[in-house]
């Protein structure tokens, strides 16, 4: 794309990088026989598949403006309590967005163009599998398109800290990342 730059590599967290939709299919596209995201996660977990052998996130660094306003709202925070009382997954992220504040500091977010598999690696990350991740950021000139545009698969309004895994049609669990 003439003009356009290069995606650039980075790692980072991946609770730092935000699902484009709220809802997620629990089945890979373009894989013959279909390959399920538990699966993959199981695969990864019991060490027949490494995270890095996924491939990178396409993400879209978030402005500024709507990483701020989002931390101040609380926006998209986990709920702690359950209804029984219990601490719930999710109270060490909070624990973390707590001491962000404290500090004034507001780490950059970003967008994943890649849900599915964000949702994996956020998996792995709860398990303890990794820390960090390795994503691919778009050109700057997508990223002014798609964040004052839009796509037909990208829309800002829509991006969102928590996904839910769709199996068939119906809803399977919500959490971090969408437990299953």
């Amino acid at each position: 794309m003439p003009g356009g730059g290069a995606e650039s590599m980075l790692e980072v967290d991946p609770l730092d990088v935000l699902f484009s939709y709220g809802k997620i299919n629990s089945v890979f596209s373009g894989t013959t026989p279909p390959r399920t995201l538990t699966s993959t996660l199981a695969d990864i977990l019991s060490k027949k598949l490494a995270p890095e052998q996924l491939p990178a996130i396409a993400v879209i660094p978030l402005p500024a403006e709507y990483t701020a306003s989002r931390a101040k709202s609380g926006e998209n925070d986990d709920d702690d309590d359950g209804d029984d009382g219990e601490k719930r997954r999710g109270s060490k992220r909070k624990q973390k967005k707590e001491k962000h504040k404290q500090n004034d500091v507001v780490a950059q977010k970003y967008a994943s163009l890649n849900n599915r598999r964000l949702w994996v690696l956020r998996e792995c990350r709860s398990q303890g599998v990794l820390t960090t991740i390795k994503v691919r950021v778009k050109p700057p000139d997508e990223c002014a398109r798609l964040l004052a545009k839009g796509s037909r698969t990208f829309r800002l309004d829509r991006v969102t800290d928590r996904a839910t895994v769709l199996v068939g049609n119906h809803l399977k669990g919500e959490g971090e990342g969408g437990a299953l």
